[in-house]
């Protein structure tokens, strides 16, 4: 992080691992300054790391049709939005605080899968 003085006022500037300016958002400080704040980002895994893990929200959909319940009744346990199981259905990789929801909702432990990996 560099300190520079852009247009007269005291900016910070974050800069990226290959020196190119990131997309920046300007916030203000309690003191005045004006502050560039480059957003977080969440790491994604490379490909070749995603095609050896299983994908996970086919291997959720999977079970929820093997039980015969539906993406509404999963909804209503783990406090979401329809729309959203079906979002998950299609990610490779979940968060899991939500992973070990649906695992208790399912009562089906995912985590068993990454597990067996090691």
């Amino acid at each position: 992080m560099r300190k520079v003085r852009v247009l007269g006022v005291n900016c910070f500037l974050f800069i990226s691992v290959n020196g190119l300016p990131e997309p920046t958002k300007l916030i203000s400080s309690m003191n005045g300054e004006r502050l560039f704040h480059l957003p977080k980002r969440a790491k994604v895994p490379n490909k070749q790391f995603m095609n050896e893990l299983p994908h996970i929200g086919e291997l959720i959909r999977q079970e929820l049709r093997r039980q015969g319940r539906s993406n509404v009744w999963l909804s209503e346990q783990i406090a979401c939005n329809p729309r959203t199981i079906s979002k998950i259905f299609k990610k490779h990789y979940i968060d899991t605080c939500q992973l070990w929801q649906i695992s208790k909702a399912l009562d089906y432990d995912f985590f068993k899968v990454y597990s067996e990996l090691l």
